[in-house]
């Protein structure tokens, strides 16, 4: 932390206010890092269910998303405006793949996946999450009525 000190203090900052803020980023930084898989899918309530079972015994984490034009983006602004850090995966031009999902595990400590009951659009998802050995957590939904059920698995 002391090469970002130093470069921060050529801001004229007062070395308290400094401190206080690299303390904090490391809290964050220290924080697990959780990818999304479904969310633009899955009805806002579901989401915003599992979102806020996810914040609550874990105020400190990163969401790690893909950066392209597919992406779940009420997520993603959602935790900007909550200010959970973003870290992104992919380039704005690139698509939705199984490799890039393979990245979006490789740099997660945990995945959690929205899936419409009775379909398997995101086994490839579950597979290489297991496979990775990350913490799982899959959140069933039905079409029509928005309830869900959970199943981690880990």
């Amino acid at each position: 932390m002391d090469p970002v000190k130093r470069n921060l203090a050529a801001m004229g900052l007062p070395e308290r206010f400094m401190d206080a803020c690299l303390e904090r980023f490391d809290v964050w930084r220290a924080g697990s890092r959780v990818s999304v898989f479904g969310a633009e899918g899955a009805p806002s309530d579901v989401v915003g269910v599992k979102l806020a079972k996810l914040v609550t015994p874990s105020p400190t984490w990163t969401l790690v998303t893909a950066c392209h034009r597919q992406a779940a983006w009420n997520v993603h602004n959602w935790a900007l405006s909550h200010f959970v850090p973003v870290q992104y995966v992919g380039s704005p031009a690139g698509r939705a793949s199984r490799a890039l999902a393979t990245q979006l595990i490789a740099a997660s400590d945990q995945v959690v996946v929205f899936e419409r009951r009775r379909e398997k659009r995101f086994d490839h998802v579950l597979q290489a999450a297991k496979q990775a050995r990350k913490r799982v957590s899959l959140e069933l939904y039905d079409v029509a009525g928005g309830s869900a059920s959970q199943l981690s698995l880990a």
